[in-house]
């Protein structure tokens, strides 16, 4: 037993000096240099992209890029039931993004959805639908990050 957790604390030795950093630390994430950005639409899912997209920000990029965010939020009743009340969600959000540069005026457009089971509890679904609009923005800006580092 004593042998065990000897060679278990000479291995975490020398597996903790080996120098692994994860393949998406944040040391590796591009960054881009945002000199001003617009937003139209839905304001809680605009915040939620600025906020993913604050991590993403630096200043040190000589290149300056100036992003207009329209976002587009949309929640529709997909089925009812006998007696007429919803018992699904279908929500979609549609985001075009327009990046401006000197040399680059380029337009994405990403839509996604999610459907949800109506809660009968008011503040769990808007807390559940919430939730899901940061996950779709981090999505989106994460997406959108990755199309702008092949433009470089």
């Amino acid at each position: 037993m004593i042998k065990k957790i000897f060679i278990f604390f000479i291995i975490f030795n020398i597996l903790q000096g080996c120098g692994y950093t994860p393949i998406y630390s944040k040391y590796n994430q591009p960054k881009i240099n945002i000199k001003k950005i617009n937003f139209a639409g839905d304001w809680e899912f605009n915040n939620f992209l600025e906020e993913s997209l604050s991590r993403y920000m630096s200043s040190d990029e000589p290149k300056e890029y100036e992003i207009n965010i329209d976002s587009n939020y949309t929640k529709d009743s997909t089925t009812k039931s006998s007696s007429g009340d919803t018992t699904n969600y279908i929500y979609i959000l549609d985001v075009n993004i327009n990046l401006i540069s000197d040399d680059i005026n380029e337009n994405f457009s990403y839509k996604e959805s999610f459907t949800m089971e109506n809660i009968t509890d008011e503040l769990d679904e808007k807390n559940y639908e919430t939730s899901n609009k940061r996950n779709i923005a981090s999505l989106i800006i994460n997406k959108f990050i990755i199309r702008i580092s092949r433009l470089k």
